[in-house]
């Protein structure tokens, strides 16, 4: 499915912070702590969609925040979220592949931008693209899909609120996927549904188009639960994913 049609139908959904509790207290929190300080710095914002991240990158300082998507939809409700509550985002309607046409940015930024590509050399226009917009010494910190995740049983991470599903029959049970195999994330978050496709890239495919890219330095992090969650939840329930996170954080510097 093109990734334009997939994200168009569930703007809201994409946004309930409050409901995704792996969002809220470990993919959130593990992302901020690879990014590090921010501020006073000029950050594009890759694959933004509704703005969620966009608009913290402007609450934890950055000096100058523009956010990229491909979904018209996606920006149109950015782009009212920003009108009822003006922060200075600037938003632009195009693919990650062309980033470099904006400019040059301290930080680049893209929660799951990666997984969108659909082949090697999508893979590889999606990171010349982040190379271009970035200054020598420029950061890219994104989120993309584990490919040590446990696909191969479907329920793993129910209890979290969603499953990772290899598309194709052929891979279902199948650990590790193919290199590029695509994969669905279902999910739902109260009354809402959010059913996308993604890649999963080994670690060997993004070191390769990252170092193709110009990047000198790729550094993978790890998952971790912010104290609220193991308050709220306690550390036994979050065992699981940590063993195995569906999603990792990763810093490329050029």
């Amino acid at each position: 499915m093109n990734p334009q049609t997939q994200f168009d139908a569930f703007v809201r959904a994409y946004e309930d912070d409050e409901n995704f509790h792996y969002r809220r207290y470990v993919e959130a929190p593990s992302f901020f702590e690879a990014l590090g300080n921010i501020t006073g710095r000029s950050v594009l914002d890759l694959g933004c969609g509704a703005g969620l991240y966009t608009r913290r990158l402007v609450r934890r300082g950055a000096a100058r925040v523009v956010g990229l998507d491909i979904s018209p939809k996606m920006l149109d409700y950015a782009r009212a979220r920003e009108a009822e509550e003006p922060l200075g985002i600037e938003y632009v309607l195009d693919d990650a592949r062309n980033a470099g046409r904006l400019g040059t940015f301290d930080v680049v930024t893209g929660i799951y931008v990666l997984p969108y590509a659909r082949n090697l050399e999508e893979l590889r226009a999606m990171c010349q693209g982040t190379s271009a917009a970035l200054r020598p010494g420029g950061r890219f910190v994104t989120v993309l899909v584990n490919p040590e995740a446990r696909f191969a049983r479907e329920d793993y991470y129910g209890k979290y609120g969603f499953r990772l599903v290899p598309v194709q029959r052929q891979h279902a049970g199948v650990e590790p996927l193919p290199e590029g195999a695509p994969v669905r994330l279902v999910s739902h978050l109260a009354d809402k549904e959010i059913d996308v496709t993604a890649h999963c890239w080994s670690h060997e495919a993004i070191l390769s188009a990252m170092r193709e890219a110009g990047f000198s330095q790729v550094l993978w992090q790890g998952m971790d639960v912010e104290p609220e969650g193991v308050v709220r939840f306690g550390s036994d329930y979050w065992v699981d994913l940590l063993n195995s996170p569906p999603a990792v954080p990763l810093i490329c510097v050029k």
